[in-house]
């Protein structure tokens, strides 16, 4: 067998292959359909290491963007830059070029169709460069994918959508689902208001350390380190800082926090150390609903219950009609010592508590003899209003299962079809 051109004499041979060519084309992209990706508080991240041919080219010329089945529309994206050296902090501008451990972020629910390889920007720049696809896969369900492609142009078009703000002086994050601040006052998150409704769900982010004769909160431990902290790049997709004993990453539905408690300049041994969030009255926020990975499902109304202190949870969730947040806990290393939950609900007045010395829902962790260190991941979603069902499981899983991307080169105009001659015997 041979490949020839198509002629008059071997059309009536072929035109049944060459009919299912060109229904397995069309169905191609009519079968690539809308992007399914029910992840769209996830991130996609893209080592520059996986983009070779853009290797050392100019960040300011690499724009990306997804088909809708129609047309090419432009997504928000960013590409953020790393020192290149052991520690990969991030900065804010390093050379401006493409290097292999920067990283390409863009949102999953801006994902879009499979393009055809023939099928690409009207825009000349673009077609003159090669392109990567980016195929993006949940591992969850690997049949829920969507599609990007990153291109090299100065001329094709980008978008000014934003999902995330930080300002430093105020201390404060502004997302398109929730809206949280930081105080000089103490030490972690001060005030957390969700999807748009304005009310100041979170009374504070607490910690509470015995050490001998002393017992420490919140706000002694801004005696002791500076309670405000800087995130040196922000981008129309996240916000991100490195280094130091806290790091973080803040998304439009999703913030995440990587602690490291060094207790070293305590003059004293650890007896016990706790971490946790405490809500405001649920009456006027509408969060009232509890549970974690153990099973435990009770009600936030002020009234005490009683939550499993064993096993360790790995996730908890305060939800209900105003939205609220799944909080997963990937990675906990106490330094040697033992992990128990901490959850009180109790409208009653403590004079030795902090912040309004009520506890609504406060959820969190409880170390008994911990080491000088102490390291946990914190991955909070944020719902959307109305949910009032379990959900924290799948959410954990999203944590644990990262979405996974495989980036594939193109080149406009190197496509091509041949369909069989056929010589009759």
């Amino acid at each position: 067998m041979t490949f020839h051109k198509l002629t008059r004499t071997t059309w009536p041979l072929t035109a049944g292959l060459l009919l299912f060519v060109v229904l397995w084309w069309g169905l191609r992209q009519a079968g690539a359909g809308a992007a399914a990706l029910e992840r769209p508080e996830d991130p996609v991240v893209v080592v520059g290491a996986d983009l070779p041919a853009l290797d050392g080219q100019p960040i300011n010329e690499l724009v990306l963007q997804a088909h809708d089945g129609s047309n090419w529309q432009p997504i928000p994206f960013q590409i953020d830059e790393r020192l290149n050296d052991i520690t990969g902090t991030y900065v804010l501008s390093e050379d401006g070029l493409l290097d292999a451990n920067d990283e390409l972020v863009f949102m999953a629910k801006d994902a879009g169709q499979l393009a055809a390889a023939d099928n690409w920007p009207n825009d000349p720049e673009a077609r003159a460069n090669p392109r990567y696809q980016l195929a993006v896969t949940d591992p969850l369900d690997p049949d829920d994918m969507g599609w990007a492609y990153l291109y090299r142009s100065t001329t094709l078009s980008t978008t000014a959508t934003s999902y995330v703000n930080w300002d430093q002086p105020g201390q404060t994050i502004t997302a398109i689902s929730y809206t949280a601040s930081f105080t000089s006052t103490w030490v972690g998150l001060a005030d957390l208001a969700i999807n748009g409704n304005g009310v100041d769900i979170l009374d504070r982010q607490k910690t509470r350390i015995t050490a001998f004769i002393l017992n420490l909160d919140e706000e002694d431990l801004a005696t002791l380190i500076t309670p405000t902290i800087t995130i040196p790049v922000v981008g129309p997709v996240r916000g991100v800082a490195n280094g130091g004993n806290f790091n973080v990453s803040i998304y439009g539905a999703r913030f995440d926090f990587y602690v490291v408690a060094d207790t070293s300049a305590i003059p004293f041994p650890i007896d016990d150390l706790r971490i946790s969030l405490d809500l405001n009255n649920p009456a006027v926020t509408n969060v009232t609903n509890y549970y974690n990975s153990n099973g435990a499902a009770v009600t936030i109304d002020g009234a005490p219950d009683v939550v499993a202190a064993s096993p360790a949870m790995s996730w908890w969730q305060t939800s209900g009609s105003a939205g609220g947040l799944v909080v997963a806990l990937p990675t906990v290393n106490t330094g040697g010592g033992t992990v128990t939950n901490y959850y009180k609900d109790d409208n009653a007045i403590d004079p030795n508590d902090t912040g309004d010395q009520r506890s609504y829902g406060d959820s969190g962790l409880f170390v008994t003899d911990p080491g000088t260190t102490v390291e946990f991941a914190l991955v909070s979603y944020v719902l959307p209003p109305g949910t009032t069902t379990n959900v924290g499981a799948a959410y954990f899983a999203r944590v644990t299962n990262p979405l996974t991307t495989a980036a594939t080169l193109q080149t406009y105009g190197s496509y091509a079809i041949f369909l069989p001659y056929v010589v009759r015997p």
